[in-house]
């Protein structure tokens, strides 16, 4: 395994976190008792915690598939750190439709812009291509953040993109239940009115030590 892919794999230590982490969890994250045993809070999605509040316990474990570490809060509390992201996560949009309000998370394009700080969200990008025909938009983003961080949100982008479609739903299935350990992409793609779509999570190859979560659409 190549030594920047070592050092995603690690925990973060308080020195790299930013000056805050965020709650990534819709719609709220459990906070619990030292012996994980009550609930105590409930913190909403997208809930700041400064980082001077956390601490490492050295307990890992794997929850829903997403591998992380159980943090302590202010000492006597723990939340589990897969749910927390290094940035304000994608906001939650309403839209009122005739059958009532629709919720969906804002667009990816417009999100990577609103929160790279060229630091823990380490780089933005968009590419453009025109065949005289076929086209195609790719959008990502280069994160530092442990691989349960970044699958978590992997998995809320799905959740927010995908139209339903059967022959892809097992494949979704396995994303939203199965772990990662980083050192193979996660691809998935499903096909959409005049084109395709496809979301990929992998080790960035611009960012040393970052994981790169890129989105891209296609037109036949």
């Amino acid at each position: 395994m190549n030594a920047f892919l070592v050092c995603a794999l690690c925990a973060w230590g308080p020195a790299e976190w930013p000056d805050s982490m965020h709650v990534a969890a819709v719609p709220f994250l459990n906070v619990r008792s030292v012996d994980l045993g009550q609930i105590h809070l409930e913190l909403p999605d997208g809930t700041p915690i400064a980082s001077h509040r956390l601490a490492h316990t050295g307990r890992r474990d794997t929850i829903n598939g997403l591998a992380g570490e159980w943090l302590a809060l202010d000492d006597t509390l723990r939340l589990f750190d897969a749910y927390l992201w290094p940035a304000d996560p994608p906001r939650s949009i309403e839209e009122e439709t005739a059958d009532g309000p629709v919720f969906s998370d804002e667009w990816f394009g417009d999100y990577i812009l609103r929160v790279v700080d060229g630091i823990h969200i380490a780089r933005a990008y968009e590419h453009y291509e025109d065949f005289g025909g076929p086209s195609g938009e790719t959008f990502g983003i280069d994160v530092f953040c442990t691989t349960g961080q970044a699958l978590n949100l992997f998995r809320r982008l799905l959740r927010s993109r995908f139209v339903s479609q059967d022959d892809a739903r097992a494949g979704l299935d396995r994303i939203l239940s199965g772990g990662w350990d980083g050192e193979d992409p996660l691809v998935f793609g499903w096909g959409g009115e005049g084109g395709g779509f496809s979301l990929v999570l992998k080790a960035s190859d611009r960012t040393d030590g970052a994981w790169c979560i890129e989105y891209a659409m296609g037109t036949c």
